[in-house]
């Protein structure tokens, strides 16, 4: 190993966990380029040496944020975990160890995903329980907190919640606690300490290999590592729960269509009863005008007339009825034409959704055939060189 190396500390977390902001306040320089949402602007795996007022000197390694949402756009979480296990199979290699693994959490979130406790169960993974001595867990962005105390209850429900970081607290990695404070801000009842007394912490560690160096210099894959065996296990299941939606919604737009097709039928029905009501009161309109202008003319006795008027009030009060139905199938009619957009929008959107999910799916079908044909091209370049170291080649 060179002596001359500076320590290798290698910052890992999730989209906007402040990795690089923590490189930026170590070195007082923005060196490393800072996303502002939750989209990760490091790409690569970047080194950034950084030498100390005394002279002592370390080596931080910033890596691609595994993305704690399904954004489009972004590179995979599978690219991202190959980039950084093919570099660090490069470090085992060069016999470079590493004194520190740190892990950075954002306390101001809001809730942790899915997404952010599979990549908590990710790090552990790619540390092993055997580095766990080396791990240091910081939640960043303390500065941003109204209330501390709030912060430190976060923290404590992080360590006992299951699925969070508490896996990490019981094999025995140290939780720190960081902020952007302006000078003569820093809280001094939180523990809460700059980036550069953390590193200052952290360099006092022997240095390690974590457990993937040691199985990909086994000769393992990326993909049989435990850690991304642990991202494929999870890509397959978020598949197999996407197709169970996609199934779901195409069940409901197929609902959606035959309930339609007999609204519009029924309404159909509606407007010509509703037809037929209005040319019948207008017959019946018409007749009584008809007998009004006749009634001068007639000379009815008085039995009659009570019929004739009997007659006339049963005519009033059916063609009242019939009104009122008309503005009942009316108001019926309305409603279902309300209904059928809002149906129409609803379907529409389910759709939309459907045919998001039906891409996310196939991209990643053609992910795991691309990381088939990446092990199967490995397996033949095995059997190659050791056909030729044989002989039998």
């Amino acid at each position: 190993m060179d002596l001359k190396a500076p320590p290798l500390i290698l910052l890992l977390g999730n989209s906007g966990s402040g990795k690089s902001s923590f490189i930026n306040s170590v070195t007082g320089a923005e060196i490393a380029p800072v996303g502002h949402d939750l989209y990760s602007l490091t790409v690569s795996v970047e080194q950034y040496t950084h030498t100390f007022a005394e002279g002592a000197r370390v080596c931080l390694v910033d890596t691609p944020g595994f993305s704690e949402y399904n954004d489009e756009g972004s590179q995979s979480d599978l690219q991202i975990l190959k980039m950084i296990a093919e570099f660090l199979k490069t470090e085992h290699d060069a016999n470079r160890k590493f004194t520190g693994v740190v892990y950075l959490h954002s306390i101001n979130g809001h809730r942790v995903s899915r997404m952010a406790r599979r990549n908590m169960k990710i790090f552990k993974e790619i540390c092993g329980s055997n580095s766990m001595k080396n791990v240091v867990v910081i939640t960043t962005f303390w500065d941003q907190l109204s209330d501390i105390q709030e912060g430190v209850a976060k923290e404590e429900q992080l360590k006992i919640e299951e699925g969070l970081l508490k896996e990490l607290h019981d094999a025995g990695a140290e939780f720190l606690r960081t902020g952007h404070f302006e000078p003569g801000e820093m809280p001094h009842d939180a523990s809460i300490q700059t980036p550069e007394q953390i590193l200052s912490h952290v360099l006092s560690r022997d240095p390690v290999f974590l457990e993937i160096q040691k199985e990909m210099a086994q000769g393992a894959s990326v993909a049989e590592t435990t850690a991304g065996s642990t991202l494929i296990q999870e890509m397959e299941e978020l598949q197999r729960e996407f197709k169970q939606r996609i199934e779901a919604m195409s069940s409901e737009i197929s609902m959606l269509k035959d309930v339609n097709d007999e609204e519009r039928s029924h309404r159909k029905e509606i407007e010509m009863a509703a037809a037929k009501l209005r040319s019948q009161v207008e017959e019946q309109q018409r007749r009584m005008q008809l007998r009004e202008s006749k009634i001068p003319e007639q000379n009815l006795d008085p039995v009659s007339l009570e019929r004739q008027q009997s007659q006339d009030i049963e005519e009033l009060r059916q063609q009242l009825n019939q009104r009122l139905r008309i503005e009942d199938l009316t108001a019926e009619i309305s409603l279902l034409s309300s209904d059928d957009e809002e149906e129409r929008n609803h379907r529409k959107e389910l759709e939309e959704e459907a045919e998001g999910l039906r891409r996310r799916v196939e991209e990643w079908e053609q992910q795991q055939q691309q990381l088939g044909n990446m092990q199967e091209r490995n397996s033949k370049a095995c059997i190659s060189m050791f056909a030729k170291s044989t002989g039998t080649g």
